[in-house]
């Protein structure tokens, strides 16, 4: 967590003295506040990076409801809107509607490139309203609730505040990733919360294909089941590999 993947791969180099030399990629990045593997293919096998780019994946990730942020994460810009009771029950009955193919549009932080720049540069730049954002297919083959937490504002602001504390700004202006403005804007709205306040949040497994953002199905189960914000708490990647299912079996055929 906190680190992005040119990071991981220069790490590994200091690491492994017999890939110092040798070209690395990655296949499938990992957001700054996820954690998990991550593929690393080297020398001629990184020729064949498409192939390994369409790889299923599997996730387990946090759910803070009450929470959104432009980002969909703790690393962006939040609003809060918390002040309602949610009824866990309605997890297990509606969770199994989400299992199937669904268009998602792409996280406006992300690195989908629309009109030869990325889109996170768009947002950063205040000028989305001048693109469509795009589109992907996706496929989710399973999905579970694995259990609910409950946090008092002090150990909620600990825990936001430690994981941002990992984040390291870089580039021309040493502002990529808006740290310094989050962290005030993080400040501002616990400010006005009351220290009796409790927060939820929920864990959930998923099992799906390709380009399935964690960050986008945080938000969008928060608001199709509990009709509330929602952000994602945390991201851990545990398999990537090809899920097969037949009926109502599902199995990996190879893992990496």
């Amino acid at each position: 967590m906190g680190q992005t993947p040119l990071d991981v791969l220069e790490n590994f180099k200091k690491q492994n003295e017999d890939y110092r030399n040798k070209k690395l990629t990655y296949v499938g990045r990992l957001d700054p506040m996820a954690e998990g593997k991550l593929l690393v293919l080297a020398d001629e096998v990184c020729k064949k990076r498409k192939k390994y780019l369409i790889l299923d994946k599997e996730y387990e990730f946090e759910i803070l409801l009450g929470f959104k942020s432009d980002s969909q994460d703790i690393l962006g810009m939040v609003k809060a809107d918390f002040n309602q009771e949610y009824n866990l029950d309605e997890i297990q009955k509606k969770l199994g509607d989400f299992i199937g193919k669904r268009k998602m549009k792409y996280p406006v932080f992300s690195s989908k490139t629309v009109k030869g720049k990325p889109l996170f540069l768009w947002a950063k730049e205040n000028r989305l309203s001048e693109i469509e954002i795009p589109e992907k297919e996706i496929e989710i083959y399973e999905i579970e609730y694995l259990r609910e937490r409950i946090l008092s504002k002090e150990n909620l602001e600990k825990e936001i505040y430690k994981k941002l504390e990992l984040v390291k700004e870089g580039g021309k202006n040493n502002n990529d990733f808006r740290k310094e403005e989050i962290l005030k804007n993080w400040e501002q709205v616990f400010s006005v919360i009351s220290d009796e306040q409790k927060f939820n949040i929920i864990k959930i497994k998923v099992i799906c294909s390709s380009g399935t953002y964690m960050r986008n199905l945080s938000e969008l189960f928060a608001k199709e089941i509990f009709n509330s914000y929602g952000l994602a708490f945390s991201i851990k990647r545990i398999e990537i590999g090809k899920y097969r299912k037949f009926l109502n079996f599902g199995f990996w055929s190879k893992k990496f």
